[in-house]
């Protein structure tokens, strides 16, 4: 073996060690083989709170099969945003080590930025480690290394939190006040539109409502203390109280807003004609 096969040899031990320090750092346990957190039963799980270092905790309560947020704010939450929270249970470990045999302050563990409550378990977040991009998070008196799959979704503003659908899944719409027309179920459970609109049949009533009933907007943003001059007046089965959204043009967008909540909807214009407009024929954009 000649001395520049000697070198490179050496080379690399030298930066594999280096390695190993930056991945498990000084005084870490070395990593067991992954697993899978299993830290609770997504399916038994009725309430999660997500601790915010500096700003509000969003407290989300599962009602029936959907889930709402409670805190700050009071709406349906995002489900898509639910069901990745509940899938942290199923998150791979790439590594765990008892919290006791390290310093939480080198992994930001002694005052993590936030913590996710499901019943009474909680998960801490701290850092992320160096080369994988992975982050560390606490249960109990273990430290684990996961995928960073929700750490950033869950530090933004408490509007992020709720469903971009408009309304609730599986409401029934019962009446529809829109600019310049309104549509109602009358007691045969026949549409009826005011005023009448000639050449608007029943199934053009129904694609409009359908639009509705599966509205989701691209985007949730904070409102804006601007006053609206046309709204939307909507009544759903089974609830006393209607939803208003005002309605709003904002550069190429529309904003659908909920005063109540403090929040606005964005469309975009062809949502926004598909939503506003009856007409006859196929819907707008087919």
């Amino acid at each position: 073996m000649n001395q520049r096969t000697l070198l490179n040899l050496g080379l690399l031990v030298l930066l594999a060690g280096l390695a190993l320090i930056a991945w498990y750092r000084p005084g870490q346990p070395p990593p067991t083989v992954a697993a899978k957190l299993n830290l609770f039963d997504a399916k038994a799980i009725a309430r999660i709170d997500v601790l915010r270092a500096g700003k509000d905790t969003v407290s989300l309560v599962k009602a029936g099969d959907e889930w709402r947020m409670m805190a700050p704010l009071q709406a349906p939450a995002d489900r898509f945003l639910v069901d990745t929270l509940l899938g942290m249970t199923k998150a791979t470990s790439y590594a765990q080590f008892d919290a006791g045999s390290v310093q939480r302050g080198d992994f930001r563990l002694d005052a993590p930025p936030l913590t996710v409550r499901f019943d009474d378990v909680e998960i801490a977040f701290g850092d992320t480690e160096t080369l994988s991009g992975h982050r560390y998070v606490m249960a109990g008196k273990t430290i684990y290394l996961v995928d960073d799959a929700v750490f950033h979704r869950l530090t933004g503003g408490a509007h992020t939190f709720v469903s971009r659908l408009l309304l609730p899944p599986d409401s029934r719409i019962e009446s529809l006040a829109l600019p310049g027309h309104a549509i109602a179920r009358g007691a045969d459970g026949r549409w009826v539109v005011t005023p009448e609109q000639p050449g608007i049949s029943s199934d053009d009533v129904v694609a409009l409502v359908d639009e509705w009933s599966h509205a989701q907007a691209i985007r949730i943003s904070l409102a804006d203390s601007v006053a609206t001059d046309r709204s939307v007046t909507v009544r759903l089965k089974g609830e006393t109280s209607p939803w208003r959204f005002g309605l709003l043009r904002h550069e190429s967008e529309w904003l659908l807003v909920r005063p109540d909540l403090g929040i606005q909807y964005h469309f975009t214009e062809n949502q926004y004609a598909r939503l506003t407009t009856l007409t006859s024929g196929p819907p707008h954009g087919e």
